[in-house]
């Protein structure tokens, strides 16, 4: 019995993890494409094909149930961007917290779809 949970708890996570989002800050202060192994800093949303700004490929992912939180360096800043639910998404519960070197932590909502 388990095993069969581990089992179906490992699909739900690769399942909900293999979707792939854009997400904005107000005014696209940020945007960003997020992939199952990666994050993309776009200029604008409606450039998400044609520009990206940096691409972060060492991202540490944490999936439990359909949560998801993708942590990442980009320059000196420490991102944390956490998705309450990758099936509805909320403006409400989904956010972005930035983190400087120097401890510094400023939050924004997101919207993602």
């Amino acid at each position: 019995m388990k095993k069969l949970l581990v089992i179906l708890s490992l699909v739900f996570t690769v399942q909900a993890m293999s979707k792939t989002m854009v997400c904005q800050t107000p005014n696209e202060l940020k945007v960003v494409k997020i992939d199952e192994r990666k994050v993309t800093f776009l200029r604008s949303v409606s450039e998400q094909n044609i520009r990206e700004v940096a691409s972060v490929a060492h991202v540490r992912t944490r999936s439990v149930g359909k949560t998801l939180d993708k942590v990442l360096m980009q320059g000196s800043v420490q991102y944390k961007f956490h998705i309450e639910n990758v099936d509805k998404f909320s403006d409400v519960d989904d956010y972005v917290t930035m983190t400087s070197e120097t401890g510094h932590s400023v939050t924004y909502p997101i919207t993602c779809q």
